[in-house]
């Protein structure tokens, strides 16, 4: 498969518009593994939204690949959001187009085409989280889990250089777990920057790389 490119973030100095966390400071490199453990999901939430950029941060510095993102030109942000897969339960469908079309909006908008191609490990996905049947069906007509698993599919299917996943562990059921982790693995094996937000200690055992404790109002990395 072909190589990612991953993104090389530095954060110097962030404080959140919520407050909700005193200032910190980050960086990941490309093809790094990072697991956020929580005591609050609101908190977890915020991070992987600033790394989305969908959180303006009210004060500090937000790098990447050596440039200094400026959150006040959202249109400066769109070559970005480009390369960036949320799989979170705040990303939603469009309601008015087929899960296929869903999935593939992504890739079409990144490549710049009307008619994008599913790429091979996509379509893997939708059979192995048995959605490959819906495809042509509207949101409204599937279920909640079949809706999670095109949204899965969507951000993997642009080939993105920041992954931010929450939960990985039920995202698309339990019983997906294994498929949807492999998946991840692959494209961070390929040089995407990953992020991962976890209730369950062993879904980063033996492969996050970074690891992250949000405890109150307080930022720290410790040993994954």
């Amino acid at each position: 498969m072909d190589k990612v490119q991953g993104f090389s973030i530095e954060l110097k100095n962030i404080r959140l518009a919520t407050g909700s966390l005193e200032p910190f400071s980050f960086d990941l490199a490309p093809g790094e593994v990072c697991e956020i453990q929580s005591d609050s999901s609101d908190h977890a939430r915020s991070i992987l939204k600033l790394l989305a950029t969908l959180e303006r941060p009210a004060e500090g510095i937000f790098m990447l690949d050596g440039n200094e993102l400026d959150f006040s030109h959202y249109q400066s942000l769109l070559p970005v959001k480009r390369r960036i897969a949320s799989i979170t339960t705040d990303a939603a469908l469009i309601t008015n187009r087929s899960l296929q079309e869903n999935i593939l909006i992504g890739e079409a908008w990144y490549k710049n085409t009307m008619q994008p191609d599913m790429p091979p490990l996509c379509r893997d996905l939708c059979q192995k989280f048995r959605i490959e049947e819906r495809l042509h069906l509207r949101p409204a007509a599937t279920s909640p889990m079949e809706q999670r698993a095109a949204i899965a599919v969507r951000g993997l299917a642009k080939s993105p250089g920041l992954i931010l996943v929450e939960r990985p562990e039920d995202f698309v059921g339990r019983q997906r777990k294994a498929l949807f982790l492999d998946a991840l693995k692959s494209f961070s094996r390929r040089g995407a920057t990953l992020v991962f937000w976890s209730d369950d200690t062993e879904t980063g055992r033996n492969w996050a790389t970074r690891k992250w404790m949000l405890e109150g109002r307080n930022f720290r990395e410790i040993t994954p």
